[in-house]
């Protein structure tokens, strides 16, 4: 299913019906301030696997919060990591940190920390606030490929295998910047979009 979104002004119809997919246990695909991503309920054990199997691969998830308050149920952080966090959030980062007991298993598996992300996204925006619970996120790349842009392209490949895709237009933007806040110092484990001047200097 294909469902196209005014990129600025999404469809209030379009983000109850991803609601609705997502509350039944449905994967789908969905424009992020990065690239487009594929996502399902956090607490959908099954939804995780399945993203696992499409992806090919066994690396950590990251999930999406609305906001740093509902973030603080799934981690724990420090001062500094929080000043940081509010700072930067919402925004094309994806901040590693010590994960609380609330973060279902298959997320942490054998380690302690998760990601997460606040996005600067008007659908994404919208999204994790009528659904109220985090949504698990990973870019559209499957089986070692290229990050998909092209929604078209998306609809092409796999549309057999998730519940829809939401269209709003073709994605340009590199991939989030990832930066580990689970130790005594922040670490820059990848660069990408966004400005990570505050970070060094923090």
């Amino acid at each position: 299913m294909l469902l196209k979104i005014h990129p600025d002004n999404p469809q209030k119809r379009v983000i109850s019906k991803i609601c609705d997919l997502l509350k039944r246990g449905e994967l789908v695909i969905f424009p992020t301030d990065t690239q487009y991503a594929l996502g399902c309920d956090i607490f959908n054990h099954k939804g995780i696997e399945r993203i696992f199997k499409l992806k090919g691969e066994v690396k950590p998830l990251c999930f999406m919060c609305h906001d740093l308050s509902q973030l603080s149920d799934y981690a724990q952080f420090e001062t500094n990591s929080y000043k940081l966090m509010k700072r930067l959030f919402p925004g094309p980062y994806t901040f590693i940190l010590k994960a609380t007991k609330a973060v279902p298993k298959a997320l942490v598996k054998n380690k302690k920390t998760v990601g997460i992300r606040i996005p600067q996204n008007n659908f994404c925006k919208e999204l994790l606030q009528e659904y109220g619970h985090p949504i698990v996120t990973t870019s559209a790349r499957f089986l070692d490929m290229e990050p998909l842009r092209d929604p078209d392209e998306i609809e092409l490949k796999y549309h057999k295998h998730v519940g829809a895709i939401v269209h709003a237009g073709i994605c340009s933007h590199d991939e989030s910047t990832i930066v580990d806040l689970s130790g005594e110092e922040f670490k820059i484990l990848r660069r990408g979009a966004g400005d990570v001047s505050q970070i060094e200097q923090s």
